[in-house]
């Protein structure tokens, strides 16, 4: 589903890409990846609901800081590496880039990040799939979700403007 919305909101506005930066977050998202998807090889079963815990608790820590990135070649690279090991592992991969992308222009960071997101998501159903980790019935399940995401994203349409107006909902 995140796969799904993710290229949803970069069709809508894919102009707005920022394809250099793109591709620096994506380099550290392909690194990220491949290291989370050897943790999952090598970690067993009853370890491995701490590590996604854990994960997961500093996904939440990096989305409550004030820290302000820019966006620049190092931290779009780091970020990305630190997104796709936490996305591969959690699927939540956002806070990492979030912070870097939290003071651009909404388009920008809609576009990009969701284009990162998508891409980086693909890359990580791959991998878990690689792994043994993610099947065709898990696939399955997730359509039953598609109708309501998709209705919530049409709807959305209607709600960005204001979200641009008011940049504490892109922050």
């Amino acid at each position: 589903l995140g796969l799904a919305l993710a290229s949803m909101t970069t069709l809508r506005e894919f102009r707005a890409v920022d394809l250099r930066e793109l591709g620096w977050a994506l380099a550290g998202r392909f690194t990220g990846t491949a290291a989370a998807g050897a943790v999952i090889a090598m970690l067993p079963a009853a370890l491995f609901a701490s590590v996604f815990a854990l994960m997961l608790l500093a996904a939440i820590g990096l989305s409550l800081t004030r820290w302000r990135v820019l966006p620049s070649a190092r931290n779009l690279l780091v970020a990305g590496l630190l997104s796709g090991f936490m996305g591969t592992i959690t699927s939540v991969g956002a806070p990492p880039m979030a912070l870097v992308y939290q003071n651009m222009p909404g388009p920008k960071v809609r576009a990009t990040l969701g284009a990162f997101l998508a891409l980086g998501a693909a890359l990580s159903l791959a991998t878990l799939a690689l792994v043994g980790r993610f099947t065709a019935a898990q696939a399955a399940s997730a359509l039953w979700l598609f109708p309501p995401l998709a209705l919530g994203f049409l709807t959305s349409r209607y709600f960005v403007r204001h979200v641009d107006r008011s940049r504490r909902a892109v922050r």
